[in-house]
Formats: C-alpha cells, structure tokens, sequence
C-alpha cells in the first residue's frame, strides 16, 4: 500500500497529517504506542519546514514494506544543514532542538537524500524489539523530564 498526501505552506495542516497517519495505522492495525512514535516523529518534522520554509509545499508518501512503516516527506527544506549527525545532543533548549531531538528518536531509521530534500522515517513494525521500546520509552521520560524543569524554572 502507498499514500500520499501534498500540503500547501501552513501550519494548520497538522489535522491533515495526523488524518493521514492514523488512517494508515488503523489499516494496519498498529498500536496506540506506536502510533505516537510515528505521530511524533511526523509532526515535528511539518513543523520544522513549515517554520524554515513556510512558502512552500510539502509531500509525504507513506509505504508499507515487510518489515515496517516508511514515511518520506520531500519538500524545499535542506535537512543536511539542520541535522549534522544522528547522535544529536540532547541539548532542547530551543523549539528546534526538541523538534529535531524527536525526529531523530521516535522511528527506528532516519535517512537524508536527495541532497537534503528527503526525509525519510522508517517504524519497524515486525518484531518489535523490547529494549528498543524501553529505550524509546526512557528517551520520552527524559525529554518530559527536562520540559518539567524548564518550566518550574
């Protein structure tokens, strides 16, 4: 199965997003963990163009494969001069920072091609490995950890 939807520049197209995305999760009956890893991941990679290039378009296609859920989002935003390497800091002192901390921790493989122009996102649904979740787990604890800080400071 591919789906694909193109967006026009504006951030109140999260609802057609997230539309999207739970329609191809509840094709594949893919749990409600799971489904706000790939949510996540998604949303804050919109808000990220949206905010670096907000006139222009947005395509994301959706594919399914043997081992998994691949979500490509194309649009004018160079990926390369935002994300240096996968091992981001986990310095989320900015909106960015944390939008880019979730891209690169809720699905199981990010990839940048098309000279930057590409995200790709890959959820592996098969065989879910339990540490992995428990990692994924301890990163979301982390992150809602420091945002408590933040704002009790």
């Amino acid at each position: 199965m591919k789906k694909e939807i193109d967006l026009n520049p504006s951030n109140e197209n999260i609802h057609i997003i997230e539309s999207f995305i739970e329609d191809v999760c509840d094709y594949h009956n893919i749990s409600d963990k799971y489904y706000a890893n790939i949510i996540m991941a998604i949303t804050e990679a919109t808000k990220v163009i949206y905010r670096n290039k907000p006139d222009k378009f947005i395509n994301i296609t959706f594919e399914y494969s043997q081992t998994g859920l691949n979500f490509e989002i194309i649009s004018e935003l160079d990926w390369n001069s935002l994300i240096v390497n996968e091992n981001i800091e986990m310095e989320l002192d900015s909106e960015e920072d944390r939008e880019i901390f979730m891209i690169w921790s809720m699905p199981d493989r990010v990839t940048i091609s098309d000279d930057g122009k590409k995200l790709k996102m890959s959820f592996t649904i098969e065989n879910i490995d339990n540490s992995i979740a428990d990692s994924r787990n301890q990163t979301m604890k982390f992150y809602y950890d420091e945002q408590k800080k933040k704002i009790k400071s």
